[in-house]
């Protein structure tokens, strides 16, 4: 936290404890909710979970930016009324393809069709409580944040719970993770603070011409992350089953805890503080201000992510007993790739500020190829644990050059 303190304001610090008292309630729900539902289940959750999250990246790709970097009040709503047709297109979209898609594919990659519509939908209210959250940040009403990610969490582990209890066990988490999706973005809605006005289509033009950059990198590049991110429990789950998958997703959840915590409360910051430094042209100021972040989080998680390397299976045999000790393999394997995303992804709006996003398409399709190459040719040949660590190695690769590729950049604006 005292890294927190040289660059963030009172009410924002606020925040970030309300986002630390939400992660201490997930990680402490996500243990009992793995062991009263199952690795299966959980399996079938994390491909509902990995369809969602794939699908509100594709509602919006980067264009969510354009709410940071557009700095006049009436151009940054008209901007979100836009952004919110788009995101309800995508989702008519989505849900009209889906139909086509046939039940050989669907019960292979997607469990069942309802698992599927119900990953739209979630992705849809997900996609809109992303640009809520936005404006809410760029306003600094860090209270409703704050409340916002607590109730979240309070309310999906209660539902998820209540769900089992009442024996609708098979789409339980599902359910209560889709609900909770529902009362958020109600929540937001609470109070007025956000004002959606008549969209103004010439103006929404200009600001996607302004930011041209973003279209045609950023989508494409984020697209393709999320999915070498965020797919590998779909290739499981056709390939290996349900309970393997319900294991390397726990792993995920776990490994996942610092990452959650930085794109919620630093991530947003630094985008809107990055901005304004390079406007003005403070280039040795946003180096510094860049190198701070990173050393900080380096010092935070080296230690435990140390741990996580050397005694990963051991910690988690110890906390979950033996059925997990796959989780803990998995844990130990991607504890490294997960330590430089943990590094990058604060920083990763420097694509944006900089307008790289090129670099960023890039780097994310070898990602895709490391992903579907390590898992398609080694298959035959290889264990899936053996699989997992070639996959960890290349992309901890591919996340050290975006670092060593973005200091050198910002190095050689000083220079200039």
């Amino acid at each position: 936290m005292k890294f927190l303190k040289a660059h963030l304001s009172s009410s924002f610090l606020d925040l970030t404890k309300g986002h630390l008292v939400s992660q201490f309630i997930g990680a402490l729900g996500s243990v009992y909710v793995a062991k009263i539902y199952g690795a299966n289940l959980l399996g079938v959750f994390s491909v509902y979970y990995t369809v969602t999250m794939i699908f509100s990246s594709f509602n919006t790709g980067r264009l969510e930016s354009m709410l940071f970097l557009e700095q006049q009040t009436t151009k940054r709503r008209n901007n979100l009324t836009g952004l919110l047709w788009i995101i309800l297109m995508s989702s008519i979209l989505l849900f009209s393809l889906s139909f086509l898609v046939s039940n050989q594919i669907i019960h292979k990659y997607f469990v069942s069709r309802t698992v599927l519509y119900f990953a739209i939908l979630t992705a849809m209210l997900k996609s809109m409580s992303t640009l809520f959250q936005s404006m809410n940040l760029f306003s600094e009403n860090f209270k409703k944040l704050k409340k916002a990610k607590i109730l979240f969490t309070i309310v999906r582990y209660f539902l998820q719970f209540l769900f089992f209890y009442l024996s609708i066990q098979t789409l339980g988490l599902v359910l209560g993770y889709l609900i909770a999706s529902v009362i958020i973005l109600l929540y937001y809605f609470n109070g007025g603070e956000i004002i959606i006005k008549k969209l103004n289509i010439a103006m929404f033009k200009r600001s996607i011409k302004d930011h041209m950059e973003i279209l045609k990198y950023a989508i494409s590049g984020d697209a393709i992350n999320t999915i070498a991110v965020n797919v590998f429990p779909v290739l499981l789950l056709a390939t290996y089953g349900e309970e393997l998958t319900g294991n390397y997703f726990m792993a995920f959840l776990i490994l996942s805890i610092p990452l959650a915590f930085l794109q919620s409360v630093i991530s947003p910051v630094f985008f809107q503080k990055s901005v304004v430094l390079f406007q003005e042209e403070s280039h040795d100021q946003l180096l510094k201000y860049t190198q701070s972040i990173v050393k900080r989080i380096f010092l935070m998680i080296s230690i435990p992510l140390l741990l996580l390397i050397l005694f990963g299976e051991d910690i988690i045999v110890l906390i979950f007993k033996e059925d997990w000790r796959s989780t803990g393999k998995f844990v130990q394997i991607f504890a490294l790739m997960y330590g430089f995303r943990v590094l990058y992804s604060p920083i990763s709006s420097l694509e944006e500020t900089l307008k790289k996003n090129k670099i960023s398409l890039m780097v994310n399709i070898y990602f895709m190829l490391v992903l579907f190459v390590s898992l398609y040719v080694g298959k035959n040949d290889f264990t899936i644990f053996q699989i997992s660590t070639c996959i960890s190695i290349f992309m901890s690769l591919g996340y050290c050059f975006l670092l060593v590729y973005f200091f050198g950049l910002l190095k050689a604006k000083i220079v200039v």
